[in-house]
């Protein structure tokens, strides 16, 4: 620690500048949390430590394979273009219980697509006391992420036609298959009503809703194009995601859900998945530049240390000016 007083008529106006150093270098831990998974999949065991898994019979494992557009050299495939598949993708950095935001990025492609493509993917936090890290933790539907004690986002690519209010594949009953897109919140082990948005119609169908909501503009997962999610979670349950595809040619950014809560949910230990899935139509299901934030709760230390700074600021501004 520097001597503050020396050479010095006011300790507040020589310390000012220090304060506030030490205030920035506080604050650091508070952008970067050790739980963080950041992977591009460029080099063999660079970026977080991951797993693969698969659900088929025989299994065909998730696998990087070479990019084709957007200047992208490696990208992981979670499922070809192969009926039947279910491939996950399971990160082990755990991301500890202590944060107060959770922040979730990745470009997806789905293309090539078989009888219509099928059947989407799926993102989730799992939790490490439910689905232990390093194990494969399951789920057959890859774009239903549904765990226990555990929150997921669904991209679903298929319409299966569940009808009860709320659910996020429209209210006709059987389904509408490929012509109809939605995304869904998951929380222990159930798919929320009222978080429900359908993200592209090949046609228009209001029939076809429920009680969902079309987005505006709208938003095509399978063109073949690369596509981009950001999802936020906050402490206290409230979810968010934005995406972007390419529309005619265009890239077309939206939020498409703003700030739903989900009821009972607290922030917990838990370490990142994604998984794919084909059945009767298939489609090929890429994933790259996988980048997943935890902010930390604020130490007391740290705000204590930051308002010291302010503090001392304010001190020495208001010593200056006097003596102006």
């Amino acid at each position: 620690m520097p001597h503050c007083f020396r050479n010095s008529a006011s300790p507040l106006g020589s310390c000012a500048r220090w304060l506030a150093a030490v205030a920035l270098v506080s604050a650091a831990p508070l952008a970067a949390f050790a739980g963080n998974t950041v992977q591009d999949f460029e080099e063999p065991g660079a970026g977080t430590d991951y797993e693969v898994f698969s659900g088929a019979a025989p299994p065909v494992l998730p696998t990087v394979v070479p990019g084709t557009d957007q200047n992208t050299s490696l990208v992981m495939r979670v499922v070809g273009n192969i009926n039947g598949q279910n491939g996950r993708v399971v990160f082990k950095e755990p991301s500890g219980a202590n944060w107060n935001k959770m922040t979730v990025d990745f470009d997806f492609r789905m293309g090539e697509l078989g009888a219509g493509g099928a059947d989407g993917i799926g993102f989730a936090l799992l939790n490490n006391v439910t689905s232990p890290n390093g194990a494969d933790p399951g789920n057959v539907e890859g774009e239903e992420p549904h765990f226990v004690n555990a929150l997921g986002i669904g991209l679903d690519t298929w319409d299966n036609g569940q009808a009860s209010a709320g659910l996020p594949d429209g209210g006709v009953a059987g389904g509408v298959g490929p012509t109809q897109q939605s995304l869904s919140v998951h929380w222990n082990n159930a798919v929320l009503d009222g978080a429900a948005k359908i993200l592209h119609q090949d046609s228009p169908h209001p029939e076809w809703i429920g009680a969902a909501t079309l987005v505006d503009p709208q938003h095509n997962l399978k063109t073949g194009n690369w596509g981009h999610a950001h999802y936020e979670v906050t402490a206290a349950g409230n979810v968010s995601a934005t995406l972007t595809t390419v529309e005619n040619g265009d890239d077309v950014t939206s939020t498409v859900l703003d700030n739903f809560l989900v009821p009972g949910f607290a922030p917990y230990d838990g370490h990142v998945y994604f998984a794919a899935r084909t059945g009767g139509a298939n489609e090929n299901t890429d994933i790259d530049n996988v980048n997943v934030q935890f902010s930390a709760v604020p130490e007391p230390s740290s705000i204590v240390m930051g308002c010291m700074a302010l503090a001392g600021l304010a001190a020495y501004g208001y010593r200056r000016r006097k003596a102006a």
